[in-house]
Formats: C-alpha cells, structure tokens, sequence
C-alpha cells in the first residue's frame, strides 16, 4: 500500500507539471470546406523557445494518428507546420447532442536525430443551425374516456435535433380547440417533457374527435420549426385509470453487472375490475429510441431488464421514462420516470498505444542515431475512475528509454548507438498496470527497426584478381569476375563496379555482375599486358568505395607474318663475275612480331621462280648471291619476289620486290652500221659548199654508258683533207671546195674508224666510206637528153590507159544490158514455155533477182495485174480459152486439152518467188500493136502490191484497186509448169485480137465463186470430154481486165 501511495504521490506531481504545458485551442464551423486554415501550430507553440534556428529550420510536423479517431480530419504541412482540414466535418455526427464539440489531436515537430516535442491541440468544432426539430411519428393518437376531469394530463412525444442543444429545440407550440392547453417541462432551459391537458369537461355525444398541432422550435436565428398532428380520440366512461406507486424511481447499478439482469422494478395499479383493471407496461416513444438498446420492460410485471452491457465511461446515469395503461388500447397511458445510475469498477486494463513517424507505421530509428533520439510516441488511457485510471509503465531494455511528456503520453528515446549489422530488429516489451482493484494490466512488444546507414564500404573477396587470356580472342570474352560485398541493407549494399585507368581502352566491366570482359580482339604483338582498377561503391546517398587491383595477362599464338621494313629492294652486281658472288646494296631483313619461337622465319624465293636459276638466297640472313656467270647484253635487270615465310606456319608469309641490276663491263666492240660493204657510197657535187654535210656514220655499241660511248675519226683516204668527220655524232663534211677540179666523177674511199669510251677501249674494224664528187657542167647536158626522151614515154603510156578505161566501160554496159535481156527471156521461158515471138529460145532457168518494170503504151509505167480464183480471157478468146492457174482449167470451146497441172511443190515455189521478189520481167513485143505472141502481164515492180481491178480497167494506170481476199490474192499467181508457147502462137488469138489493138479493151480476167469452182479440178464436174464445167455463162462472169504491153515499149 505504501508503494501505491508514493507512486500516486508521482504521478499526480507529473501530472501537475505536464499541465503547466500550454495546449493549443482553435476552432472552426461545421461543415468548412477540405483545406481550410486551422492554426500556425509552429508559431502558436513558441518553438523558438526551445530549439536553436539551425534546429528551426529542419523541424518537421506530423499528426500522429495512431489511436486517434479525430486525426483523420486535420492534416498539417510538413515544412511549415500549418494546420488544415483534410476533410468536411460534420459535428451533429462527431458530437451528437452535445454542448461542446472538443477535437483533441497530437502533433510531432521533430528534427532527428534529437530534437523532439509533441504539440498538444484542440479544435472545437462550432455548430452551425443546419438542422430542423423533426417528429418521430407523423400522427400522433391519443383517446380519453368522456368523464376524464379537467386538468387531467398526457404525454406527447417530442422532437428531435441532431443540432447542439445551442440550435436545439427551446420550445412547444399548440394550436387546436380550447378544450385543451400545452404544458412543457425543461430542465437547465431544455424541454423534456411536453403534455397536452384538458381544460374542460368532454362530451362524447357532441364531438367525440379532436385535432391538435403541436410545433417544436430550437434556438436559431431565424428558428427552424417542425410539427406533428396529435388526433383525440374520446371514448367511453372509464371510472378508474392506473397509477403509479411512486411519481418516479431509481437505481444504481455496477457497470459490470451481466446483461439479463433486472435493475429495478415499476408498479402501478387500476382500481377497475376485470379486463379494466390490468395494467400493461412500457417505455415511452422517446425512451425506446434512445435506450431501447440497453434496457428493456417486462409488459406485465413492469421489471427494467439490462438488455446490453453498461460502460461507464460511455454513460453514467440513464433517464428512462415508463409508461402504464389499461388493457384497452384506446385507454390514456399514465407516465413515470426512472432514473438508472450507473458505477464505475475497474473493468479497463491500461490502452497502449505506439505512435511512430513512419510511413509504414513500424519503429524506426536509424543506427547513426545519437543518444536520447526520438524513437517512438507511446499514449496510455485507463478509462477507469479513481485508482482504477492510474498507472505505472515500465520498459525492459537498455537500449531505450521513457520520457513521459504528458501524464499519458512518453518519449521512447535511444540510450545509446545502434549498429544494424549486429542487431538489425529490437523487441523492447512495454507493459503498465493500473492501481485498481482487481489490478489490470497490459503489455506491448514493441519491435523497432534499426534503418541503415551507409557506414561500411564494399568489400572485395580477394586483394586482387589476375586472368591470362590468349591473343585473338572473341570480343565480348570473359576475362574474370570481381566479388565485392557490403554488409550495409538495401541500397547501400548495393554494389556497383567501375574501372579506373588505362585499362577501360581494352576491357569493360559489368557494373552489376563484377563480369570483366574483352572490349576488343587482343593482338599481343601491341600489348601484353592490361593493368587495371576496380572501384566498388555502393548506392548510398554518400557512396563508400572501395578498391582492387586486376591484372590481365595477354599470351602470344603464331599470328603474325614475317614483314619486310621496305616492299623493294634493290642490287646490282658486274656482268660476268663467276658463281656465288654476293649482290650489293641494302640488306634484305625482315621482322616477325610474335614473340619466340614463333618469330622463326626463313627467306626464300617464290617456287618456279625464274630468278632461282640465276641467283641464290641464303634462308636464314636474306643475303642474295649469284648462281651464274651474267650477261647483262643478255638481261639487263632481273625483277623476282622473295618471301619471308614463317618457320611455323608456311601460310603466313610476306613478300617483297627485288630488282637486281646487272652493271655493264666494257666487253663488246662497236659495230658499224653504215657504211657497209654493201652499202658504202656517197654522191656529192662538186658544187657543193664547205661545211656541206654528208650521210653520218652510224655505229652502236652493246655496252652501255661510258662503254658504249663512241667516237668516230677517218683513219685514212681522205686525201687533201676534203672532209672532216664529227667525233661524236659521226657525222662527215666538206672541209674543201671541189670546183678546181676537172674531172667529171672523183672517188673518195675514206677509211672509218670507230672506238668505244670503255677501259680498256675497244674498236670496230675500219670501215670503208665511199664518196663520188661529180663534176655539175657535164651532168647538166646529160640530163636534158634524157628528159626529152622520158615525156615521150609518158604521153604514149596516157594515151593508151584512157582508150584501154573507154573499151572496158563500153563492154560493162554491154554485158549488163545482154545480161538484163536473158533474165526477161528466161522469165519468159518459165511463164510460158518453149520459143518468144522472135523465135528466141529461153533458157530453161529462171533468175528473179532483178525488179525491171515493165512499162506501158506511150511510156507510162509498169501497169499492175490482179489474180483470182480462177482467170479467164473474155471477148472472142474467152470462148475458147478459159485458164484457172489455181485449182482449175476449163475449155470452154473444147479446142484444145487443158494443161496439165504442175507440181503442187513447183507451183507454190514459184508463187513464193514471184510475191516476194516483187519481179515480174515484162514480156518482148513488137511495135505498137499488142499481140497474143508479145502480150505480157505488167507486172508490178518491187514495193507494188497486187490488187484486185473493176471491169473496165484499160491498159492505162487508172482503175488501181485493192484486194481485201488473201485467199484470192494467192491464188492469182500462174502456174509455171504449163506449157502455153502455143496458146501465143495460136492465130485465132492473133485473130481474135485483130491487127490493130492499142485502143481496144483488155481481156477480161474472170472470177468464178461459185462452189464448184472453190473445189479441187478432180472433184469438179466434167463434160464428156473431159472439160471442166461452170454454172454461170462465160458472158455474165465476173471478172477483171488484164494489162497487156506492146512489144516496143518492153
């Protein structure tokens, strides 16, 4: 006992001081708008007064909500500490009823790690009249006997608002007949009660219904009003009515006593015997909609029975209002209150209740956190009364502490460093008990997070990392990885790679994996080893690094081909030197840039090379010697490749150019060119000036430069010194004069001597050089004899080539005019056969190459015929002959025997001929007259086409038409195996045709369409004699006119 005394003795001077902290009061309307202005928390709260501006300037606000059902409703900046709404409130639904509407909140202004302080505040929610006084029931009835004395009273039920009592209903109002009066009851200015009484006397025969109104107002301004009919009803005489035994009852009840229990007990009596004389119990309209949930009457024994728990903290006194009538449901209930008081007995244990400023709602506090950090806000409520609401908490850790702030709130603070990578999560338990009786007691686990801090570096699993990989390799190749670790959570373990250096020309790293891999293929012959530095870091908002150094070994393979520092070389050496002697000028050298043995190489020619047959190579210092004697008069340079060829591998090899110049020895003589034996002599005037030059001497030598250099002088002959001769071009000239001399021809023989420029020089043999002076008086008149005789030739030779051109011109014409002759008489001879009039035989051949034209009467030009079907002559000849050159022949005179017909082959043949030469030579006649040996078809020249003529064509050009059947057009050409010499002959057609017929119309050629015609001869009908028959008379055939020429013009 004595240590609950002294621990009370605590908690009430604690408590006493915490309310000496000044609480932050505001207050808005109902109903504001989300975001409205509240208060400046931060100001209002005089924060300057315990925190330096440093810490001022980095305090951070926030509501703690954690077991606060109003924090919902405020929000507050973070950075400013200004409070708002965050929502509407609705303060007829927060605080029904009540007077005053008291929001309570805490607000946290921290700055961690130390600076910590909860801000108490209140807002007080003020009322707005937004609600109307409203009736439970739309019609209330009510029914009195007829003998009810005036002043008797009953209950009506009254009005409802949701408003504070400030806007809630203040008064009653009636209105109705005068034989009743309202008689309200307040309590504190509040209406309570409400009671229609009867001023008078009933009459139930005279009126036996009323109708009152009755208005409810509250306290606005203007007031709201709202109202309810109350219909009377008066009934018949009832002597007696129930009545309570007492005008009102109570009862005090622990508000731990067990639902079901009765809690007091109402009575009343009815002196009316039977049915009038029972009572029925109940709660009025307005008591059973306030506590119809908690309590309930028994109708006939009238016992209040605790219908749900009671909870003194919630409701301490509960005012019933019970009501007794008789059996008959129109009788008037009689009223009673009952007043039920409620005790407290400690019933609660202590609430805890961990309020944090996280996010996730965990504990948290970082491991860098210095002593006495904020760590958590823990509130305690023990609703209990008396002892039962005073506690005592405790904590069992000594990592933490407790600051109580408020007598039901504490500071969970640290006590000292935390380090998460020894213990990343502590379970602090915190547990209070209260001083009642039976004592209560609660307890949390209270689990706080220690949150990393970038305190620990990466951390490589080896002091360095060495890899070899060979030369060639792919890009991409994996060289190595790197492994580091940091013991730090989340981001700041979190490691990425990076590489330092030279090294991030060839490799690359992956910056997750630690993967260190090839940038490039690696040519060992340019390095050979890679030298690096990973860095490791973290993702902490301050990285940690650290680092370790890599190594990668680059191994050589037979790569590389042996090179040449030059892709020429070149020697020279003297002609014939013996065997095996060694060419001058630079050595030949190659590099191979692999390391060994694979920078092994050796020299050599090319296989089949030309040059190994006169030189040699040594294959191992590149050095060239000759094989044989040279001849450079023989080749003068030698151009070959030697190759560098890899002793590992023959299929790396380089090449290069040598060129070896084959120098000259002075070992050929000069030889003269000119003069010769044969050629030696020279003709010059005697005329002729001093310095007059003749034909040079021309000499060469073999050799070359200085060796075939050559100089020229006579040796001998040259008498008197006539000539001199040029030392170096050799060229030789008149030195004196020769007109003193007589002679007609004076011969100079000079002897030439050539030598070269060599060591020792070498010289040609002498050479003669013959020069004849000739005397000019005595040639001249040799000369002009001899030039007379030469134009007498001349004359004699023209004459003769241009007699000689006639003759030859004259028989051309000739032979081309016979030979266009017997082409036309061998058509001739093909057309018709046997002999011309001319008694001509034609040849039995046939040439069509050349488009003569056959021209008409009075020189006009080539006259065209077109064949049909079937062509016929007409007038007096076309009785006796009837010619079908197609597919038939009829003799209608039956004079002679129609021709045979030729070879289908022949005949198609000669058609082809015929249309696609385009010659039709024309046929001889004589004079002007056109006769039946002469006559001739004219025939188009080359380029006409053959067309189809009316009736009355003449032998003229007019009447030109064209043929649109291409069937008739090729069945027009005449058969040219049929022998028709006779029909020419024939003098009944010299007869028929008269001696005179240039003006007379041409015969008529005759188109037979008929369907007999169409057909093969064989199959067309005959006469007796064999000769093919026609339906149509020969006189009404159609027909066309064939063009005949005279004789003469052909």
């Amino acid at each position: 006992m004595a240590n609950f005394v002294r621990l009370y003795i605590i908690v009430t001077i604690a408590i006493c001081c915490v309310k000496a902290k000044k609480l932050l009061e505001y207050a808005i309307f109902e109903e504001s708008p989300p975001n409205t202005f509240i208060g400046d928390v931060a100001s209002d709260s005089k924060l300057s007064d315990h925190f330096e501006a440093d810490v001022l300037e980095n305090l951070k606000f926030v509501v703690m909500t954690q077991g606060n059902a109003y924090a919902k409703y405020f929000r507050v900046d973070e950075a400013d500490g200004v409070l708002r709404t965050a929502m509407t409130i609705d303060r007829d639904e927060i605080c029904p009823e009540q007077v005053e509407c008291n929001l309570r909140l805490d607000i946290a202004a921290h700055s961690p790690p130390e600076a910590f302080q909860i801000i108490k505040v209140a807002v007080t929610v003020n009322d707005q009249n937004d609600h109307s006084p409203a009736f439970r029931d739309a019609t209330v009835k009510r029914s009195i006997p007829e003998d009810t004395p005036p002043g008797t009273s009953f209950s009506i039920p009254t009005a409802d608002d949701a408003d504070s009592p400030k806007f809630g209903v203040k008064d009653y109002r009636m209105t109705g007949p005068v034989a009743f009066e309202l008689r309200v009851t307040k309590v504190d200015g509040r209406p309570t009660e409400v009671h229609l009484v009867l001023k008078e006397r009933v009459d139930r025969e005279k009126l036996d219904h009323y109708r009152v109104t009755l208005s409810a107002v509250d306290g606005g301004v203007p007031p709201r009003t709202g109202s309810v009919n109350v219909d009377i009803v008066i009934t018949d005489v009832n002597d007696n009515h129930p009545q309570f035994s007492e005008a009102s009852y109570g009862a005090t009840v622990a508000e731990d006593v067990a639902p079901g229990t009765t809690v007091l007990r109402v009575t009343a009596l009815d002196k009316d015997s039977g049915a009038n004389g029972e009572v029925v119990y109940g709660f009025s309209s307005s008591t059973a909609h306030a506590h119809g949930d908690v309590f309930s009457i028994d109708a006939i024994t009238g016992d209040i029975v605790l219908a749900n728990s009671l909870d003194y903290e919630l409701t301490k006194v509960y005012n019933l209002v019970v009501t007794a009538r008789e059996k008959n449901a129109e009788s008037v209930p009689t009223e009673a209150k009952a007043t039920i008081r409620v005790t407290d007995v400690n019933d609660n244990q202590p609430r805890i209740t961990v309020n944090t400023l996280s996010a996730t709602g965990q504990v948290q506090v970082s491991e860098s956190a210095s002593p006495g950090t904020f760590v958590a806000l823990i509130s305690v409520q023990d609703p209990d009364s008396g002892l039962g609401g005073q506690f005592q908490c405790s904590l069992g850790s000594n990592k933490f502490r407790l600051v109580q702030l408020y007598p039901t709130e504490f500071k969970l603070e640290t006590v000292s460093r935390l380090d998460r990578e020894n213990l990343a999560l502590h379970r602090v338990a915190f547990s209070c008990r209260d001083a009642g009786t039976p004592m209560q007691t609660s307890s949390v686990d209270i689990a706080i997070v220690v949150l990393d801090e970038n305190d620990n570096a990466p951390q490589f699993t080896h002091a360095s990392y060495a890899a070899v990989v060979r030369e060639n390799n792919d890009e991409g190749h994996l060289l190595m990885t790197v492994t580091a670790e940091d013991i730090d959570a989340d981001d700041n373990g979190v490691v990425t790679y990076t590489l330092q250096g030279e090294a991030q020309r060839y490799i690359a790293i992956d910056a997750v994996s630690g993967n260190i891999t090839a940038r490039m293929s690696f040519d060992y012959e340019k390095i050979q080893q890679i030298r690096g530095t990973v860095v490791a870091s973290d993702n902490g908002k301050t990285p940690m690094t650290s680092t370790v150094d890599i190594v990668v070994d680059i191994t050589d393979v037979d790569d590389e081909a042996p090179t040449f520092p030059q892709p020429r070389y070149e020697f020279h050496v003297h002609e014939n030197q013996p065997a095996a002697t060694q060419l001058k000028g630079k050595a030949i050298s190659a590099h191979d840039r692999d390391s060994f043995p694979f920078n092994e190489f050796v020299f050599s020619f090319a296989p089949n090379c030309s040059a190994a047959s006169a030189f040699t190579i040594d294959p191992q210092n590149g050095e060239i010697f000759t094989r044989t004697n040279l001849d450079r008069e023989e080749k003068d340079v030698y151009v070959f490749s030697v190759f560098a060829i890899d002793r590992h591998s023959q299929n790396l090899s380089t090449e290069a150019e040598v060129t070896v110049v084959v120098w000259d020895v002075n070992d050929h003589a000069p030889v003269i060119v000119f003069p010769t034996p044969g050629n030696s002599t020279v003709y010059v005037s005697s005329q002729a000036a001093v310095g007059h030059t003749l034909p040079k001497v021309r000499a060469y030598d073999n050799d070359v430069d200085s060796n075939a250099r050559l100089t020229y002088n006579i040796a001998g002959g040259n008498e008197k010194n006539y000539f001199t001769i040029d030392e170096t071009t050799g060229v030789i000239s008149v030195r004196s004069e020769f007109r003193h001399r007589k002679e007609q021809e004076v011969l100079f023989t000079l002897q030439i001597s050539v030598q070269d420029n060599g060591t020792p020089p070498k010289s040609a043999e002498n050479a003669s050089y013959k020069i004849i002076v000739r005397n000019v008086a005595v040639a001249a008149a040799a000369q002009s004899s001899f030039a007379q005789q030469n134009l007498t030739i001349v004359l004699a030779v023209a004459v003769v080539s241009v007699a000689l051109i006639v003759i030859l011109v004259v028989a051309i014409m000739i032979v081309v005019r016979q030979e266009r002759r017997r082409k036309k008489e061998l058509y001739l001879r093909k057309l018709f056969g046997g002999q011309t009039d001319g008694g001509l035989d034609v040849p039995d051949s046939f040439d069509t190459t050349d488009s003569d034209v056959c021209p008409g009467d009075g020189g006009s030009g080539a006259k065209e015929v077109s064949f049909s079907q079937e062509i016929a002559f007409s007038d007096d000849i076309s009785n006796k002959y009837d010619v079908n050159w197609n597919k038939s022949y009829e003799n209608k005179s039956n004079d002679i025997d129609p021709p045979r017909r030729p070879p289908r082959k022949h005949l198609d043949s000669q058609r082809h001929l015929l249309y696609n030469s385009g010659h039709y030579p024309p046929m001889p006649h004589q004079g002007s007259q056109l006769d039946a040996s002469c006559a001739e078809y004219c025939v188009q020249g080359r380029g006409d086409s053959i067309s189809v003529h009316s009736t009355e064509t003449s032998n003229t050009d007019s009447g030109r038409g064209s043929n649109d059947d291409p069937e008739l057009t090729r069945r027009s050409l005449p058969p040219d195996s049929v022998d028709r010499t006779s029909r020419y002959n024939d003098p009944e057609i010299h007869a028929a045709r008269g001696p005179q017929n240039n003006g007379a119309r041409s015969p008529t050629v005759r188109f037979d369409n008929s369907r007999q015609n169409r057909l093969p001869p064989r199959e067309r009908p005959r006469s007796q004699d064999g000769v093919l028959l026609e339906n149509d008379s020969h006189n009404h055939r159609r027909g066309t006119n064939i063009h005949y020429v005279n004789a003469s013009h052909v």
